[in-house]
C-alpha cells in the first residue's frame, strides 16, 4: 500500500517531539534525539540510513512516527521540513533564501518518493526496456525532464528521441507502433500537444507512460501507465517548483530502472554501441 504524505500534523511537529509529554523509551528517546540535533540530516536520511546511524531498527522508527499521528516516515518527514525553518527562527538563527529553497525542493523529494507507486515505475521501465523505438513529448519547462531522459535512456542503449519542435509531437506520435514507447511528460497533464500526441500514440498501438502532477489530466485517459505525483494529495496546491524536482528525480529514477530490466549482456552490448558511436568525439589533450 502506497503511503500517502499528510501534512496536517505539522504544527509545531520538532517542539512537540522535544516537549513529549510522555517522556520515551530508550529507543525512542535516540530517534527523537536524532531529529531534533539535526532536522535536515533527518529529511535528507533513507530509513535505513537513519536506522544504522542510531542502531535502531526501521520498524522502530515508523511506529515512533505513527505514534505522532503520522501515517509513516516520509509523512514525518515532510513535517520536519516544514517546521524545521520556523524553529530556526524562534531560535534566533536567520535561514539564507537558499536554504529555504533547497528546503522546498527536499520536500518535494520527499513527496515524490512517498507518493509515486513504485510498482508502476516498474512496469514503466520493463516496457521501456523491451521497447523498438522511444519517444519522447514534452513542452515548456517539462522539457528539461524529458531531454534528460532521452539522454540517459540512450547512454543504456535505448533507442530514444525527443524532437525539439513541439508542434511535431502529434504528427510523429502518430508513427509509432505496436512495439514501440511513447513517453509524455507534463506537470499540469493539459498541455494540448503533449496530450493530443498520447492520444494518438496509443491509437496506433504504441504504449503510454506519462509523467505528471495532476490526478484530474486528460493526459491520464491516454495513459498506459501513469507516473503521478498528485500536487493535491502531496500538500503542493500552490507550489510549483519542488514538485518539478520530486518529477526530474523519478523520471531519473525510472530511466536507471530501464537499465536494471536488461541482462547483463545486453547492457554491455548497446552500451558499447553508444561508446562506439560517440568515440573521436574529443581532440587529444596537448601535451
Amino acid at each position: 500500500m502506497t503511503e500517502t504524505v499528510s501534512l496536517e500534523p505539522t504544527e509545531g511537529v520538532l517542539s512537540r517531539i522535544r516537549y513529549h509529554p510522555a517522556g520515551y523509551k530508550p529507543v525512542e528517546a535516540r530517534i527523537a534525539a536524532a531529529i531534533i540535533e539535526d532536522p535536515d540530516m533527518f529529511v535528507r536520511e533513507s530509513i535505513l540510513v537513519l536506522a544504522q546511524r542510531i542502531s535502531v531498527s526501521t520498524g522502530s522508527i515508523v511506529r515512533f512516527a505513527q505514534s505522532f499521528g503520522f501515517n509513516g516516515y516520509s509523512a514525518l518527514k515532510v513535517a520536519v521540513a516544514l517546521d524545521a525553518p520556523r524553529s530556526d527562527a524562534e531560535s534566533g538563527g536567520v535561514r539564507s533564501p537558499f536554504e529555504l529553497r533547497m528546503d522546498e525542493q527536499i520536500r518535494g523529494l520527499v513527496a515524490a518518493s512517498s507518493a509515486i507507486r513504485p510498482a508502476e515505475v516498474t512496469r514503466a521501465a520493463r516496457l521501456i526496456a523491451g521497447a523498438r523505438h522511444v519517444d519522447l513529448v514534452a513542452t515548456g519547462a517539462s522539457t528539461s525532464i524529458a531531454h534528460s531522459m532521452m539522454f540517459a535512456l540512450n547512454v543504456v542503449g535505448v533507442h530514444a528521441r525527443h524532437l525539439p519542435d513541439s508542434s511535431e509531437h502529434a504528427a510523429a506520435a502518430a508513427m509509432l507502433g505496436v512495439q514501440d514507447v511513447l513517453i509524455a511528460v507534463s506537470f499540469s497533464g493539459r498541455t494540448k500537444g503533449t496530450v493530443d500526441a498520447a492520444a494518438l500514440a496509443r491509437e496506433a498501438g504504441a504504449a503510454v507512460v506519462t509523467l505528471t502532477c495532476s490526478a484530474k489530466s486528460p493526459l491520464l485517459e491516454h495513459s498506459d501507465i501513469a507516473i503521478l505525483l498528485d500536487r493535491t494529495a502531496a500538500g503542493f496546491a500552490e507550489q510549483e517548483w519542488p514538485l518539478r524536482t520530486g518529477l526530474y528525480a523519478a523520471a531519473r529514477a525510472l530511466t536507471l530502472e530501464v537499465a536494471d530490466h536488461m541482462k547483463p549482456g545486453e547492457l554491455r552490448r548497446r552500451r558499447a554501441k553508444w561508446s562506439s558511436g560517440r568515440f573521436g568525439i574529443r581532440y587529444e589533450a596537448k601535451s
